[in-house]
């Protein structure tokens, strides 16, 4: 039989997830836990399996998961070591463009010996499951190359590759869980990461660097602040830990 301390928190998580139906604006975009472990754990299995389309499938959903991108920017991904960031390295880390508005602070030569200095990128270690998914899949076009896309790494368009994530989640939802049907929709999925950065540091601006597209407003912060690459990693890594129960 379930605990009391279970109990009371499936009945809490029911009613957060009856408030987020309602679309209350304070957090109905978010997963809740129990739809996050059915996810988490459909990725674990389907990240190492024998089927190359289910593989592929579990790993472009990972990677929204992981990246916070939509779908179509992340086939847009770059792949290899050599050019600019936004793309990911073979080694498995996912060089993450740092988006500062043309207007932030820039300090004087004074200034600067006392402060952080802006990066252009920051290297952010992947998921193991992807990371080892990753590798299984050889380049569809032969030698990579510096223009390469991790969609044609993956032999996918941004079209297919929607349709895939989406039919996946799909399936996922169509199993069901006990606590109920769960709400596993691309977009829900890609907003995780912001929310699992937010639940870690309660930094807007650290979440608006890792996270926000070039679209979005910047937070006042992200025209002052700067962080090492040291608090960048780490934060990453703790949300890393909640999505997906690695580092």
């Amino acid at each position: 039989a379930a605990s009391v301390v279970d109990r009371l928190e499936q009945r809490y998580t029911n009613y957060r997830t009856s408030a987020q139906n309602q679309r209350l604006p304070w957090s109905w975009t978010q997963l809740n836990p129990y739809e996050l472990a059915h996810l988490r754990a459909a990725l674990n299995e389907d990240l190492s399996s024998t089927r190359p389309s289910r593989r592929r499938a579990a790993l472009l959903t990972g990677l929204v998961l992981a990246t916070g991108k939509t779908v179509t920017d992340v086939v847009n991904l770059r792949w290899g070591e050599a050019g600019d960031p936004d793309r990911v390295t073979p080694d498995g880390n996912w060089l993450r463009r740092l988006r500062v508005p043309a207007e932030a602070f820039q300090p004087n030569e004074s200034q600067a010996a006392y402060l952080l200095l802006h990066m252009d990128a920051v290297p952010l270690l992947l998921p193991a499951g992807i990371i080892a998914s990753l590798a299984t899949f050889d380049a569809v076009l032969g030698e990579t190359t510096r223009g390469e896309t991790l969609g044609a790494r993956l032999g996918v368009t941004a079209s297919t590759a929607d349709a895939t994530v989406r039919d996946y989640l799909s399936a996922l939802r169509r199993a069901g869980l006990p606590q109920g049907k769960p709400r596993l929709l691309a977009g829900r999925v890609q907003r995780a990461l912001a929310n699992a950065l937010m639940q870690a540091t309660g930094d807007e601006t650290l979440v608006h660097l890792l996270v926000a597209s070039e679209k979005e407003m910047p937070p006042v912060g992200v025209f002052y602040h700067h962080y090492s690459a040291l608090r960048l990693k780490g934060a990453y890594q703790q949300a890393v830990k909640k999505l997906f129960g690695d580092g």
